[in-house]
Formats: C-alpha cells, sequence, structure tokens
C-alpha cells in the first residue's frame, strides 16, 4: 500500500482550507505582498490556493483555471515575493498545529511551483 500523499497527511481540505484562511490573513497584512492583490475577489482566491495545495500535495486535481505560469505572468513576481509567500504558509501551517516535519515536507513542495510563479528574475 503507498503512503498517504502529504494532502491525506494534512488532513485534506478540511485542515487545509483553515490554513489558507490563516495564510491569506498573514499575507493581506504584508505591504509588500498587498498590491498583488488588490482588487481580487479573495474567496476566488483562496479557492484557487487550496487547489493549488491540493495539487502539489498530492490530493485531488481541484483547479479548473489558467496555468501556474499564465495566472502569474502579469504581475513582477520577484523571488522575495515568492520567499515571502511560502514564510506565510509556513507560518500558517505550523500554528494550526500541522509537524514541522509535514511543513518542512509541504513547503518543498510548493517550492517546486517557483519557476512557473516567480516572473521577474
Amino acid at each position: 500500500m503507498p503512503a498517504p500523499s502529504l494532502y491525506e497527511q494534512a488532513g485534506g481540505d478540511a485542515t487545509l482550507r483553515p490554513a489558507v484562511d490563516l495564510f491569506y490573513c498573514k499575507v493581506f497584512q504584508d505591504p509588500a505582498l498587498l498590491p498583488f492583490f488588490d482588487g481580487i475577489d479573495r474567496d476566488r482566491l483562496k479557492a484557487h490556493q487550496l487547489a493549488f495545495l491540493s495539487h502539489v500535495l498530492g490530493g485531488p486535481d481541484q483547479y479548473e483555471g489558467r496555468e501556474l505560469r499564465d495566472a502569474h505572468a502579469a504581475h513582477p513576481i520577484e523571488q522575495r515575493h515568492f520567499d515571502s509567500i511560502t514564510l506565510h504558509m509556513e507560518i500558517a501551517f505550523l500554528e494550526i498545529g500541522l509537524s514541522d516535519e509535514f511543513v518542512s515536507q509541504a513547503i518543498a513542495a510548493i517550492k517546486s511551483a517557483a519557476a512557473d510563479i516567480v516572473n521577474s528574475r
């Protein structure tokens, strides 16, 4: 029997949804990141983030939108922005009680998408 995915280890959407809510509380208080989200439907954004996490953590493919690269192409996202995003996610995961080992593996999975998100080198 295969080992459970990171998505399953986290507890699926039931755990990831509150993590996404907490994550965006942090992101929306970060002055360096806030301009990227001006005028964006926050509920839609949260749904996309949940679908992204499901995908990168080995859960069901819930995403129905543009490819990551296309969705982020219009924004001058630098590595420092991506690093801030992943740090906010790491903190959110830890604050909801996910283990250090899980968080380390999950953040590595999220960082694997950097090439499709960071577009200002």
